[in-house]
């Protein structure tokens, strides 16, 4: 592995971006925005993707029955990203199954003991809630605070393949992704370095994210609801002050990791 050459103001965007994301309250209603907000976020800079999904909330198309009911206004909305069709698509499945799944329930409940089904829990998204794959439903679980799954896109490819010098990405990972295997060997070199380093899989990757996505220069503009937002919940946060409530993420790692 080359030395990780991230600053430690990555390390608190990175944790901005946790926290502007975090569900919270974690609720039926707040999982299912959180879903919308994952399948947008499929081949699509952060701007675009904010950009229509608050345009989704300021029109009301925050739940099931207000989608279904208004499938004009869907269309006119996500039209604007890319991949339309099968995002279009993916939502609108998404609410027809919705008021009869149990997965938000499965969810609260093994949030409730320790998040410990997150691995399960992927699996089941990714065949049950269809337009997800590994790499959105992982977002999403990282929304509901599972913090040992690595949400791996193109930016966090890049960077592993910049670190580990063994590591060659599929030359058509850009027009075709890469393979659930693929995807689960590049988490255990996420998973590594992340153990190494005294921090979660889930912040690890997205140390790569903020480094090399318009994120780090669309956060604060308009598209953004802003550091001190939360996208889901819409309701002001401190989310600095969430850097020293997590044992694995305070100063003296901060120190360890990027003063060496």
């Amino acid at each position: 592995m080359n030395k990780l050459n991230l600053s430690s103001k990555d390390f608190e965007n990175a944790w901005k971006l946790y926290e502007a994301e975090k569900i919270n309250p974690l609720t039926r209603e707040n999982m299912f925005k959180g879903i919308v907000y994952s399948i947008l976020s499929s081949r699509e800079n952060y701007q675009k993707q904010m950009m229509v999904f608050n345009r989704l909330m300021d029109h009301g198309l925050d739940n099931p029955e207000s989608i279904l009911g208004n499938e004009k206004k869907l269309r006119g909305i996500v039209r604007k990203s890319g991949f339309h069709n099968q995002k279009i698509d993916a939502i609108y499945r998404l609410s027809q199954a919705w008021p009869k799944s149990n997965l938000p329930e499965d969810i609260l409940e093994d949030s409730e003991n320790g998040r410990k089904k997150g691995f399960e829990l992927r699996e089941r998204i990714d065949k049950e809630v269809y337009g997800m794959g590994y790499k959105c439903a992982s977002l999403f679980l990282r929304m509901c605070d599972y913090l040992d799954l690595a949400i791996i896109d193109r930016h966090v490819l890049e960077g592993i393949e910049e670190l580990a010098s063994d590591f060659e990405l599929p030359k058509d990972y850009k027009i075709r992704g890469i393979s659930d295997k693929k995807y689960l060997e590049i988490e255990e070199i996420i998973a590594k370095l992340a153990k190494e380093n005294d921090i979660e899989t889930a912040i690890m990757s997205m140390f790569f994210y903020y480094r090399d996505s318009q994120f780090k220069n669309g956060f604060q503009r308009e598209f953004s609801l802003g550091c001190d937002f939360n996208i889901i919940s819409r309701e002001r946060v401190n989310p600095v002050k969430g850097i020293n409530k997590k044992p694995n993420l305070d100063r003296a790692v901060q120190k360890r990791l990027f003063d060496r």
